[in-house]
C-alpha cells in the first residue's frame, strides 16, 4: 500500500507575510520596529497613565504616536511629559524632530543583568510575609487539648 500524505506547504502565504512585514518596516523607518514604546515591566494595574492625562494627550492619540496605553489606569502624579516627548514626523519634509547628537550614556553591567520581573516578585513576597516574620517562629500547639474542648462544648 502506498501512502499519499498531503503535506503541501502553503508557502505563498508566508512569502506574502514576509514581504508585508518588510514593507511595514520601510514605511515606519524611524519609529521602533517592535511597535509602540512600552516600559520594562508591563504592569496591568491601575496606576500608569498619569503623564498622559497631565500632558493633555488622549489615549487614542497616544496610541497613534506610539505610546502604549492601558485605559484602566488613573492619574497619580503630575510631570511635564509632552515637553519631553519627541514626535517623529510622518512626512520626511518636516523638520520637527531632532535626534540626540551628544554623547550616549553607556549601559552598565548592573543594568544589563537587572531582572525587573524577578525583583518585583521578590518585593511582593517580602511584603506578604512581613507580618509572619514579625511574630516570630510558631509555637507548637496541643491539638488534643483543643479536640477535647470541642467535644466537651458539643455535648
Amino acid at each position: 500500500m502506498i501512502l499519499k500524505p498531503h503535506f503541501h506547504t502553503d508557502w505563498q502565504r508566508r512569502v506574502a507575510t514576509r514581504k508585508a512585514r518588510q514593507a511595514k518596516a520601510r514605511r515606519i523607518a524611524r519609529r521602533p520596529a517592535s511597535g509602540p514604546l512600552r516600559p520594562v515591566v508591563r504592569c496591568p494595574t491601575a496606576r500608569y497613565h498619569a503623564k498622559l492625562r497631565v500632558a493633555g494627550i488622549h489615549k487614542k492619540v497616544a496610541r497613534i504616536i506610539g505610546i502604549s496605553v492601558d485605559p484602566r489606569r488613573r492619574n497619580k502624579c503630575t510631570e511635564e511629559y509632552r515637553s519631553k516627548l519627541i514626535l517623529f514626523p510622518r512626512k520626511p519634509s518636516l523638520k520637527l524632530a531632532t535626534q540626540l547628537t551628544g554623547p550616549v550614556m553607556p549601559i552598565r553591567n548592573e543594568e544589563k543583568n537587572f531582572k525587573a520581573f524577578a525583583s518585583l516578585r521578590m518585593a511582593r513576597a517580602n511584603t506578604g510575609s512581613l507580618a509572619s516574620r514579625r511574630k516570630g517562629p510558631r509555637k507548637p500547639q496541643n491539638r488534643m487539648l483543643k479536640r477535647k474542648n470541642k467535644v466537651l462544648l458539643a455535648t
